[in-house]
């Protein structure tokens, strides 16, 4: 068995506002947004969330034990001069920030769905209240964004794992891409596997079982094959490539993601051994999905991201205090789920 040695070229080319232009019917509607050197270092910079844009609504007064508010409690003086000391708020990024707003405004549901280049920062919902990447104001976007291990992936490892290192880099142009958001079933998301212009391996994205799920998949089936094998391979310049589809209520397919052939593409039912062995998924593709008993590892798609460890063990308890400041102050409503 030899393993697949992907390229930068392949990882450029799965790039979204590289494949979205071609892609364009299969997707859902996606404005971009190339970030500039002031954007990229606001999401790369450490320390506590800031987020960008202060409320417009002030905050009520604060009652102490007793139930009496701040200006009758006969310690309110005790305060210092530091903490009453006010710091001018400065944003950042104000025109990604008029972007955003405007995007969200013209769209139906009034909401996006934020990515980068690569991925979306699905290891960031436990910031969500509704466990969704539904975000409806440009705080909500970049708290997403700031919070997620994938995204600090995106702008600082991006070619981690191809094998031709040591050649000069191409660096990659960062945008930020908003998705209309869609209420999705995860039961209707596959993961497929393209190796040498052949889907060898499908699998279902929901890690949860389902009774249905493989008749759901025997009903699809040959529609799924035909999409790729019609729509996808013959469009994608990559002999080898992960690509995420999602099967419509009505007739049809939506477009997510494209992937490098291996590592550290998350190989969800199947190990990239198998997906690396020549003769696996030659005669048909082979299909997985949980069936009741098989628990799905940790990856970069479900893992407990870095942020909620060091909130549990006490490490970085401001940025539990920055995004319950955003609850209170914020609109944090939303509903369903976007992968």
């Amino acid at each position: 068995m030899e393993t697949y040695k992907f390229e930068k070229k392949d990882v450029l080319w799965c790039q979204l506002q590289n494949w979205y232009p071609i892609f364009k019917r299969f997707c859902p509607k996606t404005e971009f947004f190339q970030l500039d050197k002031c954007a990229l270092n606001y999401l790369k910079s450490d320390g506590s969330i800031i987020l960008p844009e202060e409320e417009a609504t002030p905050a009520s007064p604060q009652p102490d034990i007793f139930g009496q508010v701040d200006s009758d409690n006969a310690f309110s003086d005790w305060s210092t001069d530091e903490e009453s000391e006010s710091v001018p708020h400065i944003n950042p990024v104000p025109d990604l920030c008029r972007n955003i707003r405007r995007v969200i405004g013209e769209r139906a549901r009034k909401s996006v769905v934020p990515k980068l280049n690569w991925s979306c920062p699905s290891d960031a919902l436990h910031f969500s209240p509704d466990q969704s990447l539904k975000c409806m104001s440009p705080n909500e976007v970049f708290l997403l964004l700031k919070s997620s291990d994938k995204i600090n992936h995106d702008l600082t490892y991006p070619f981690e794992n191809c094998h031709n290192t040591t050649e000069a880099d191409e660096s990659p142009v960062y945008t930020l891409a908003l998705q209309e958001f869609a209420k999705l079933a995860p039961s209707r998301e596959f993961r497929c596997f393209i190796r040498e212009k052949q889907p060898v391996a499908i699998c279902s994205r929901s890690t949860t079982f389902s009774d249905d799920e493989e008749d759901f998949f025997d009903e699809v089936y040959e529609a799924l094959l035909e999409f790729i094998d019609l729509q996808i391979i013959p469009k994608v310049e990559l002999s080898s490539f992960v690509v995420d589809v999602y099967k419509k209520e009505a007739d049809g397919f939506l477009i997510f993601g494209f992937s490098p052939f291996g590592l550290p593409t998350w190989s969800m039912y199947f190990s990239w051994k198998e997906l690396y062995d020549e003769n696996f998924g030659v005669e048909e593709p082979v299909y997985r999905f949980n069936e009741g008993e098989q628990v799905i590892g940790l990856s970069q798609d479900n893992r407990v991201p870095l942020d909620a460890i060091h909130i549990s063990q006490g490490l970085d308890s401001q940025k539990l205090v920055d995004y319950m400041k955003l609850v209170k102050e914020g609109n944090l409503d939303g509903e369903g789920l976007q992968s």
